[in-house]
């Protein structure tokens, strides 16, 4: 009797040891860091949509391999010129082939006042890619 509870302790423990390996596996954040965002270059403005003072933009943005995923936009206005820059990850935790593709990824931003406004969407190398909107 006391081997066969002995037995049947050591199948619990390997069977509850086999849960924790099987979903282990599973969880992918593991405390690993992610690399920072970076400014991602735009390539193109694929679509522009204007509600009062809230302009939303598509935009084109070449990445070096399939693993880059869309993190967030930012701008900021000094007096009609707006910088406009979306932001970009890599995400390392699998296999990426190395193939250079366009991702699209929105940016939106409230202008304060109507008047006309140069949007500036940040490039490599100090380019921008401009355009310039009115507001009524």
């Amino acid at each position: 009797m006391r081997q066969f509870l002995l037995g049947e302790r050591i199948l619990n423990s390997a069977f509850l040891l086999l849960i924790l390996l099987i979903f282990g596996g599973c969880i992918t954040d593991m405390g690993e860091q992610l690399p920072d965002p970076m400014p991602a270059s735009m390539d193109s403005i694929k679509s522009i949509s204007i509600q009062g003072r809230t302009v939303s933009f598509i935009v084109s943005c070449p990445v070096p391999t399939l693993c880059f995923v869309f993190v967030g936009s930012d701008y900021s206005i000094s007096g009609q010129s707006v910088a406009v820059t979306v932001y970009v990850r890599s995400r390392d935790d699998y296999p990426c082939p190395q193939v250079i593709w366009s991702m699209e990824a929105p940016a939106t931003v409230v202008v304060p006042s109507s008047g006309s406004y140069t949007f500036q969407f940040w490039r490599y190398g100090g380019q921008t890619l401009d355009t310039t909107l009115t507001f009524q």
